[in-house]
Formats: structure tokens, C-alpha cells, sequence
């Protein structure tokens, strides 16, 4: 359930009625406002309520996925872009375009055949935190949790970033 205030100040007088979101008897794990509007993290979707007060699922793929699923969401600074870390994958959104962008995406990063390199794949994001244009991500990969660094170049594409292992 999502309340939202109708004005100023933020006070329990000012809150409306509050607003479903997905299945009631999923917990929401984090809420994130940006331009586009309040995004609703849970683990059968993330959820998009623009400023009229409409609302929709943006992965409804998800729906089906267990509750016990822990996920993420943070918005990237000074932008309209939105990371949501699932156990499907680690996905930004910006408007209507939605993409994994961790590791595993990359056809850099993908396995070589007769070959066992060091870069962590098919993995799980588990927590992230955003400075600047570095994305610095803990990933857990077979009971090994990796510290990731993504970076985005000046001029470059959120959706592209150049991930790197920090220490395993």
C-alpha cells in the first residue's frame, strides 16, 4: 500500500488514501522517485505511479517469482534512470527502455571454450551504491561474493558500462 501526499507539508493529515501495488501480500522493498514518477520495488514487479496517479508494471514477467526474493532499487543521481536489482538480473530503466546491464549481458564477459578464467558470471547482485558515474555492486556467484565497479564513461550510455572485478 502506498499513500502519497495530496500538499505540503509532509504530514499524516496530508495523506490520502493509499494505492495497491502488485500483490498485497508482497512486501515492498524500496520506493524511488525521479521526473517519471514514484518507482515501487517488489518481488512480482517494479512498479511505475506517474504523476496522475496511474500505475503499471514494468516487469510484469515477474509476477509469478517467489516472495521470499530480496531485491533493490536506487535512483542514479542527477538523472531519470532507475537501477532495480532482482534475482532475474540487474536492470535499468529510463522511461520506456528496460535492460539487464550487469556482467552476463556483456559478449566480453561470456565463457570461452577450454578456459577457466577469473571474471565472475551468472551471477547475483546482492546490494549496490551509485557515486558519481561508478556503479560499485556486491555479486555473488557460487558462494563467492565479488566487490563489481561499473563504470560510465562522460557522454556515455548508462546502459553500457565497463564492469570491472575489484577483489574477489
Amino acid at each position: 500500500l502506498v499513500a502519497v501526499a495530496a500538499t505540503g507539508p509532509r504530514v499524516a493529515a496530508n495523506y490520502g488514501g493509499g494505492f495497491e501495488v502488485g500483490d498485497s501480500s508482497r512486501a515492498i522493498s524500496g520506493m524511488v522517485e525521479t521526473a517519471q514518477g514514484i518507482f515501487v520495488a517488489k518481488s512480482d514487479g517494479l512498479y511505475l505511479f506517474d504523476p496522475t496517479g496511474a500505475s503499471w508494471n514494468l516487469l510484469p514477467q515477474l509476477q509469478g517469482w517467489a516472495a521470499s526474493t530480496v531485491i533493490s532499487i536506487s535512483a542514479v543521481p542527477g538523472g531519470d534512470y532507475v537501477l532495480y536489482t532482482h534475482e532475474t538480473g540487474f536492470y535499468l530503466i529510463k522511461g520506456q527502455r528496460i535492460a539487464q546491464i550487469g556482467p552476463d549481458t556483456l559478449i566480453t564477459n561470456q565463457l570461452i571454450p577450454n578456459f577457466s578464467g577469473t571474471e565472475p558470471r551468472g551471477g547475483r547482485f546482492r546490494e549496490t551504491v551509485i557515486v558519481g558515474r561508478y556503479i560499485y555492486a556486491l555479486y555473488q556467484v557460487s558462494g563467492h561474493t565479488y566487490i563489481l565497479c561499473g563504470w560510465v564513461p562522460p557522454n556515455g550510455d548508462w546502459f553500457q558500462p565497463i564492469w570491472h572485478t575489484m577483489s574477489f
